[in-house]
């Protein structure tokens, strides 16, 4: 009997296929055990290890993907340690990057957030004054963990600024490019083909908010994946062999995602492209699509672990893990495979898009699924067109015109905005549901009889 009990034990695990899922499990084993060291809720990370480290009694040597890239992230952690060098600026600076909140200098490798209602372009040279001060949270905002993921604990609270040189690099004058043009085109373009929010195109990333399809203009794989197959199909029309074909598509890709200046959510698809690309050409396409989601998850997190606690970074990798996993669902009709791509990444992130928005839209879900292929048309045209903004323009009227007959029917929940906290114990509760999720999909769906013999007997 004991005999029966283990062989059967060894047949369930075999069956289960754990290799699908090793790998991405133990680049989440990294980061629940990054978190115990760094984060508030430590019981509940200790809690999540421990369901995520079952799997390794059985697969033991995905330990050391785990070992491999939390040690580089605790070493880039304590490297990039952020602390005050000068209370007080005063001199010229180079703008390192800009935010949606606003621009950020270095002063002797300490980042700086700038409060400030001045716009300026990564690479200005402007004059600062002003008193250095810590990053505080305000009432209804978790200001602190936002710039914590962008490696910035200080603070400039309305310094004294003046611009003594506009940016003049590549990026900088392709910028100022997609910025202007007609009214129509200054409101949709740059949201669509950059995810900037401009004075002109805030009240339509607003609209976007309340109807919950503010994800369309975030740049991310949806967007990434639409450049790559566009830009492959024009090599592959170039009668340009496939592999190369795939190789030559990925450098637009490396441009674009520095016009951008390397969003989160791009730089997760880019990553995952090119890994997707370098599968196919050199190993044959070995590994499986959640294999190189946890290696692209792994890569962001070694780099900059601090990026983890970013709602972008939630955002995307769960909704690109939802993706994958009912991408391994078998579906008779085309029809419910787009409709449950559209419901899934948008009911497993709902926690946290409820917490950034304040409010629920009834018909967001709906929304998505009309306005995405709607979206994808527009995105297609102004990327392939973008020059000609006359024609641009046009498309843009009728899109602005399509969001606002959908916003007039509109009907919004308001309720109180929640802790921060919520939202990342929702994200180590769900991490541990799909890794439940990707085993029971992967022995009932390629191995149902044999589940159906085995309860037989």
């Amino acid at each position: 009997m004991l005999n029966q009990v283990k062989k059967s034990i060894k047949i369930f695990i075999s069956k289960l296929q754990l290799h699908n899922y090793m790998f991405i499990t133990s680049i989440l084993l990294a980061i629940s055990i990054y978190l115990i060291v760094f984060s508030k809720q430590k019981i509940f990370w200790i809690y999540i290890s421990i369901i995520l480290i079952i799997p390794f009694i059985f697969k033991p040597k995905y330990f050391l993907f785990t070992i491999f890239f939390l040690s580089i992230a605790l070493l880039i952690h304590f490297l990039t340690k952020q602390e005050i060098v000068r209370k007080y600026l005063n001199g010229k600076y180079r703008i390192k990057k800009v935010t949606t909140m606003g621009p950020i200098i270095s002063d002797h490798g300490t980042n700086i957030f700038l409060k400030t209602r001045s716009k300026f372009i990564k690479h200005d040279l402007i004059y600062l004054k002003g008193s250095v001060s810590k990053i505080v949270n305000t009432n209804d905002w978790d200001k602190e963990t936002y710039f914590y993921a962008l490696n910035v604990k200080n603070q400039i609270y309305h310094p004294t600024i003046k611009l003594l040189e506009k940016s003049t690099s590549i990026d900088s004058k392709i910028h100022n490019f997609v910025l202007n043009g007609g009214e129509n085109y200054r409101k949709i373009t740059p949201l669509v083909l950059l995810g900037m929010k401009t004075d002109d195109s805030k009240m339509i990333y607003h609209l976007s908010i309340e109807m919950n399809v503010v994800h369309l203009f975030v740049i991310s794989g949806f967007h990434i994946s639409l450049f790559f197959i566009i830009t492959n199909k024009i090599f592959k029309k170039m009668k340009i062999k496939e592999k190369l074909s795939g190789w030559l598509s990925i450098l637009p890709i490396y441009v674009y995602l520095i016009i951008l200046n390397f969003p989160l959510s791009a730089s997760r698809a880019t990553l995952l492209v090119t890994f997707s690309v370098i599968n196919k050409s050199f190993f044959k396409s070995k590994f499986n699509s959640l294999e190189l989601l946890g290696l692209t998850m792994g890569v962001m997190f070694a780099i900059n672990p601090r990026s983890i606690y970013s709602l972008s970074f939630i955002l995307t990798f769960m909704a690109t893990f939802v993706i994958l996993g009912v991408n391994n669902f078998k579906f008779n009709n085309r029809t419910w495979k787009y409709f449950f791509l559209i419901i899934s990444p948008y009911f497993s992130n709902l926690i946290i898009i409820m917490y950034i928005n304040h409010y629920f839209a009834i018909f967001g879900i709906i929304y998505g699924i009309i306005l995405t292929p709607v979206f994808m048309f527009v995105y297609i045209f102004t990327l392939l067109m973008f020059p000609f903004k006359t024609l641009v323009e046009y498309v843009d009227l009728i899109f602005l015109k399509i969001l606002k007959i959908f916003n007039k029917i509109n009907i919004i929940i308001d309720f109180k905005p929640f802790s921060i906290e919520y939202v990342y114990l929702s994200y180590g509760i769900l991490n541990s549901c799909f890794i439940i999720l990707l085993i029971w999909n992967s022995y009932m769906d390629k191995n149902d009889s044999w589940l159906i013999k085995k309860l037989n007997d």
